[in-house]
């Protein structure tokens, strides 16, 4: 990832669940599935790459517990 310029904040991406450009627009994309419609709280770990999804869960008043 770091080599083909994908990777984004925080470097380096070794050692932990990598962000990479469009990760948020990737995360947003979990609104198109029926399971996630169909639920009332998302585990979403406090990861950078995953900041959409947490994002998107709140605007859907989904209950996100904290780790």
């Amino acid at each position: 990832m770091e080599s083909h310029d994908i990777a984004d904040f925080p470097r380096p991406v070794h050692h932990r669940i990598p962000n990479f450009k469009g990760s948020y627009l990737a995360g947003q994309s979990i609104r198109d599935l029926e399971v996630f419609a169909g639920t009332q709280e998302v585990k979403v770990d406090p990861d950078k790459p995953l900041e959409g999804v947490r994002f998107l869960a709140l605007q859907w008043r989904k209950h996100a517990p904290a780790l």
